[in-house]
C-alpha cells in the first residue's frame, strides 16, 4: 500500500479514528494490527521475515538485561575479575533463571552472556540481510572471477525477492541491541509494543531509523486527542504530497526517458537530467519523510528529522548532515565512531580512511550494485579531500578577500556543493557501471550543436525540453521553483510557515492542497527508496 494511492486514502482515516476510540491500553494493539495489513499489502510472506528479525532482537534483548534496568544479586567474583549474576528467581527444579536467557546461559557471566547475545542477534540480522539482498551480487561476481581464472565454479543465484524495507528494519533493530547492550537503554518487556517499534507503519518501509530511547517511550505514553497537532500533522503530510507527487514524479516523466537511452542524449539533456534528478530524489524521499512524519504525528509520535535542507549546505560533509540524517547519524554512531576509537593513535590518515570506510558502508546499504560502492567511494573521497584541503582553501579565500563578501563565498560553496552532489546521484541512478561511463562520456557532447538548433522548436522540444511541451516543461520548473523556496523560508525564517492564526494555517494547507490536486501525477509511482 503506498502512500500514494486511493488505498491510503482509507487506510489512514481508518487507523487514526479507530485509535482514538479504542482504550488507552489496547492502542498498539491497534497500531500492530494495522501496521501488519498495511505490510502485508505488498507481499503478505513479508510478514515472516519482520517477524522473524522481530522474535530475534526481543529475545536477544531480554538476554542483555544488565544491572541497571534489573534487580540481581552478585555472587562470587571469579579469579578473572568477571562476576556471575543470578536473579533471584528459580524453577521449580532449582535452577537458576535470567528472564528469556534460560539454562544455556546460567554459568555464563553477565558480560559473557550479553556479547553472545548481541553477536547473535546481529549476526542473524546481518545474515538474513546477506542472504536476501546481497548474496546473489556476491555470487555473480565469484562467478565471474572463477570464470576468468577458469575455477569450476558451480553455484547458482538465489530466486529471492527482497522484502520491502529489509536495510531499514536491520538498521532499526541493529541499533535497538546495540543501545541496549551499551546500557543506554533498558530492553523493552512488552512484546507487542517492541513489535510496533519495528512495525510502526509511518516508517515501515522506508524509515526514518528511528532509536530505541526516542520512539519506544512514546509507545508507552498516554496520546490525547489535539485538534491542533493532528492539523499539524495533516499539513505536514500534503507538504509531502507536494514534495513526492508534484515534484518528483512530474520530474520523473523527464528523466527516465533520457536514462533509457544515454548513448543518443547530448550533453544538455544529459546535465540537465542530472539537475533534475537530484530534486527527483530529494522530493521522492523526503517527501515519503514528511509523510511518515505527519501521519505519526497524528497519532501523537513524532518522528526524527531526516531532512533539513540538504542543498543548502556548503559543503559535502554539511550536506550529509543534512540529507537523510537518520542514516547518516547511525552510520557515524555504530561504524565511524568505533572505527576511529580502534587505534590509540589517530592521525588524519586514519581519520580520512575511516571517512571513506563508513561511506563505502554507506553505498553497500544502499544496494547490492557496484554503482552504490562508486557512490559512496565518491561520498566518502569527496569529504575526506574536503577536510584536507581547508587549509589550503582558507588561504586561498583569505588571499582573495572572499571573506569580506560572505554572500558570494556563500553562493559558490553551496553551488559547489550541489555540483557534487548531482553527480554522486549519477551513480545512484545509473543502472550500471558501464551506463556511468557512458553518461560522462556523453556529458561534454553537442553542446555547440544544441546551441546551433536554438531556432529549431523540434531539435529544442527533444533535446532540451525532453519531449515534452514548454507548459508541462515550465510546471515541473516551477514545481522545484517552489520547493527550494519553502526550504529557503525554512532556513532563514521559519516562522513564515507557521503563522499564529489558526485560519492563515488553514488557508495555506488547502491552497497546497489544491496544488496537489492539480498538478500531481496521481498514478501510484512507487517511492525509490523502497527497493532498500
Amino acid at each position: 500500500m503506498l502512500f500514494n494511492s486511493i488505498a491510503f486514502l482509507f487506510f489512514f482515516p481508518v487507523m487514526v479514528v479507530g485509535f482514538f476510540l479504542f482504550p488507552k491500553r489496547f492502542r498498539w494493539a491497534w497500531l500492530l494490527a494495522g501496521s501488519c495489513y498495511f505490510y502485508a499489502s505488498f507481499v503478505p510472506a513479508y510478514l515472516l521475515i519482520l517477524f522473524a528479525v522481530i522474535i530475534v532482537n526481543y529475545i536477544c534483548g531480554r538476554i542483555m538485561i544488565s544491572k541497571p534496568f534489573e534487580k540481581v544479586s552478585q555472587a562470587t567474583a571469579r579469579s578473572d575479575d568477571r562476576l556471575i549474576l543470578e536473579t533471584k528467581h528459580t524453577t521449580s527444579s532449582g535452577i537458576a533463571r535470567d528472564g528469556a536467557s534460560g539454562y544455556f546461559f546460567k554459568k555464563l557471566s553477565s558480560v559473557s552472556k550479553r556479547k553472545w547475545a548481541l553477536g547473535i542477534g546481529m549476526a542473524s540480522q546481518l545474515g538474513m540481510l546477506f542472504v536476501f539482498k546481497y548474496f546473489n551480487f556476491f555470487q555473480e561476481n565469484i562467478s565471474a572471477v572463477a570464470n576468468l581464472l577458469h575455477w569450476n565454479y558451480s553455484m547458482h543465484a538465489l530466486r529471492l525477492l527482497l522484502p520491502l524495507g529489509l536495510s531499514f528494519h536491520t538498521f532499526q533493530g541493529l541499533s535497538y541491541l546495540i543501545e541496549v547492550y551499551k546500557g543506554r537503554t533498558a530492553p523493552e518487556k512488552h512484546f507487542g509494543i517492541f513489535a510496533l517499534y519495528i512495525m510502526f507503519f509511518p516508517q515501515l518501509v522506508a524509515g526514518p531509523i528511528e532509536r530505541p530511547q526516542h520512539l519506544l517511550p512514546q509507545f508507552h505514553a498516554e496520546q490525547t486527542f489535539s485538534w491542533p497537532r493532528i492539523l499539524s500533522g495533516i499539513r505536514l503530510m500534503i507538504w509531502g504530497f507536494f514534495k513526492k507527487v508534484v515534484v518528483a514524479d512530474r520530474i520523473a516523466i523527464l528523466v527516465n526517458p533520457v536514462y533509457a537511452s544515454l548513448s543518443t542524449a547530448p550533453g544538455p539533456t544529459i546535465a540537465i537530467t542530472a539537475i533534475l534528478f537530484a530534486f527527483q530524489l530529494y522530493g521522492d524521499f523526503s517527501g515519503y519523510s514528511s509523510i511518515a512524519k505527519g501521519c505519526a504525528r497524528v497519532f501523537g509520535f513524532e518522528l526524527v528529522e531526516n531532512f533539513e535542507r540538504p542543498y543548502f549546505a556548503k559543503s559535502v560533509a554539511e550536506f550529509w548532515n543534512r540529507w537523510h540524517i537518520s542514516l547518516s547519524s547511525w552510520l557515524r554512531d555504530y561504524v565511524y565512531t568505533p572505527l576511529i576509537f580502534s587505534v590509540r593513535r589517530r592521525s588524519r590518515l586514519w581519520i580520512y580512511t575511516c571517512i571513506v570506510i563508513t561511506f563505502l558502508v554507506s553505498g553497500v546499504w544502499h544496494g547490492a550494485g557496484w554503482t552504490y560502492i562508486a557512490m559512496g567511494l565518491f561520498f566518502g573521497l569527496a569529504i575526506a579531500l574536503g577536510a584536507y584541503t581547508k587549509p589550503w582553501r582558507d588561504r586561498f579565500v583569505s588571499f582573495i578577500r572572499l571573506q569580506k563578501l560572505p554572500w558570494l563565498r556563500r553562493s559558490i560553496q553551496i553551488t559547489i556543493t550541489f555540483t557534487l552532489a548531482c553527480i554522486g546521484w549519477i551513480f545512484f541512478r545509473a543502472p550500471s557501471i558501464k551506463d556511468v561511463g557512458i553518461l560522462f562520456g556523453r556529458l561534454f557532447t553537442q553542446w555547440g550543436e544544441v546551441f546551433a538548433h536554438a531556432n529549431d522548436a523540434a531539435y529544442i522540444k527533444k533535446f532540451v525540453l525532453m519531449g515534452t511541451t514548454p507548459s508541462v516543461y515550465l510546471t515541473t520548473i516551477g514545481a522545484v521553483i517552489v520547493l527550494l523556496g519553502v526550504d529557503w523560508i525554512q532556513e532563514h525564517h521559519p516562522s513564515l510557515l507557521n503563522p499564529p492564526s489558526r485560519i492563515a494555517r488553514v488557508f495555506l494547507a488547502t491552497f497546497l492542497l489544491l496544488i496537489v490536486i492539480t498538478f500531481g501525477e496521481f498514478y501510484s509511482k512507487t517511492f525509490i527508496y523502497f527497493q532498500f
